[in-house]
């Protein structure tokens, strides 16, 4: 059955209503894999929602209403059609995740980056090409990933971020900036499969940051050319001792 206006999940599924109510209860709200293509706006009836997923769906706008859902820590919009967000999401003021791979965004929204609380996301897998320096620098982000995308630089002004873990695996990088090396709890850096050669990489990133885990695979760059440039050596002592650590 499809989708009706008053039961937008079909008529074989649990109503809205129901599910609803029992988020009322929970302060979570899990409408994924339903084929809805549009999100319905009464959620935003739900002030104390903590969490939200709208996953695999056919999603293409969220609506302005859910700028209400102040309490919200977490919401999981993957595997949709989204484009962008409403600005008015940055009221968000409490959001610590969100998710949004494999959607059709062309720039980061610009409500993201007022989300001051935000400490973990997800744009990989879009259409983005330009990394605003505010997304990095927002003051408790610890993981972001911006793999599978066409971004072609990250930002010079990328210093004195909080990140521990960026990702911009799979885009069409050719350096990376000297900046990172200010980032004083940046652990991972994942670039695998740009096109930075071996002139792309500063000596600084290797020698004088707090990258224990430089990930370059299928790059024009060898290992072996990486293991010339000085500065090695400190990285590798960096990155024994924090396997050490693991093991």
């Amino acid at each position: 059955m499809g989708q009706s206006a008053s039961n937008p999940l079909g008529g074989g599924r649990v109503k809205l209503e129901e599910r609803m109510q029992r988020a009322r209860a929970t302060g979570v709200l899990s409408l994924q894999n339903l084929n809805l293509s549009k999100a319905p706006v009464q959620i935003a009836d739900l002030k104390t929602l903590r969490s939200l997923s709208l996953r695999n769906n056919k999603i293409s706008e969220i609506p302005v209403e859910f700028a209400q859902l102040v309490a919200l820590k977490t919401l999981h919009l993957d595997s949709n059609a989204i484009a962008n967000l409403p600005d008015v999401l940055s009221n968000l003021k409490k959001l610590e995740t969100l998710t949004l791979t494999q959607n059709a965004l062309v720039h980061v929204p610009r409500c993201i980056l007022s989300l001051n609380k935000l400490k973990q996301i997800d744009l990989s897998h879009n259409k983005l090409t330009v990394v605003p320096a505010q997304l990095l620098k927002l003051p408790n982000l610890e993981v972001c990933n911006l793999s599978h995308n066409k971004i072609t630089q990250l930002p010079d002004e990328c210093d004195e971020c909080n990140l521990a873990e960026l990702n911009v695996g799979y885009n069409q990088l050719t350096t990376l900036p000297a900046s990172l090396t200010k980032c004083p709890k940046l652990k991972v850096l994942r670039c695998e499969h740009n096109n930075i050669a071996l002139g792309g990489i500063p000596n600084a990133l290797l020698a004088d940051s707090s990258i224990s885990l430089l990930v370059t695979e299928n790059n024009p760059v060898t290992a072996a050319e990486l293991q010339q440039l000085p500065g090695y050596e400190a990285y590798s002592q960096r990155y024994t001792n924090v396997k050490k650590k693991g093991d």
